[in-house]
């Protein structure tokens, strides 16, 4: 058997190869890291982006449907609502902006009619039953008419 004789600079070519390896491999290890937070703290959040059709009941305008049109990054969520009820005179649409909370699994947000100036609905802390079912509880401002009600709405799709 023949012995194998390293030279120094032989050794030093391995060295700084492995070390190479060593340095480039912890490069990766960053790059992971430096992408990780954003993945993770996105995961905190529960998703509720899509289309969700349910239930809605007015203290003054009864039983109707309300389809929300949601989008979301993070825990922010904005988009669009459309209520229509059995009267179509008190039918409204408008814009939805709120936010997502993990650790208590709730959802608050403010519907703002088109038709109403400064009228705004506030739904504050509305449950997260499932990933497809959220319902809580709203209430009009002054310039609503300071009516309040209910609502239980299904994920129609994402």
């Amino acid at each position: 058997m023949s012995k194998i004789r390293w030279s120094e600079s032989r050794m030093w070519t391995v060295g700084l190869v492995l070390l190479a390896f060593v340095w480039l491999g912890q490069g990766v290890v960053f790059a992971e890291l430096k992408v990780s937070p954003a993945n993770v703290s996105a995961a905190k959040f529960p998703r509720i982006g899509g289309h969700w059709v349910g239930r809605i009941t007015d203290s003054v305008n009864g039983s109707g449907t309300l389809v929300l049109l949601i989008q979301q990054t993070d825990q922010d969520i904005v988009g669009s609502f459309d209520a229509p009820f059995s009267n179509a005179a008190d039918a409204q649409t408008g814009s939805l902006r709120g936010s997502v909370a993990g650790a208590t699994n709730t959802v608050s947000f403010n519907l703002k009619p088109n038709t109403i100036p400064g009228c705004v609905y506030a739904a504050t802390k509305g449950t997260i039953v499932s990933a497809t079912e959220f319902k809580g509880n709203y209430l009009g401002n002054r310039f609503c008419g300071n009516n309040s009600g209910s609502f239980d709405v299904t994920r129609e799709h994402p």
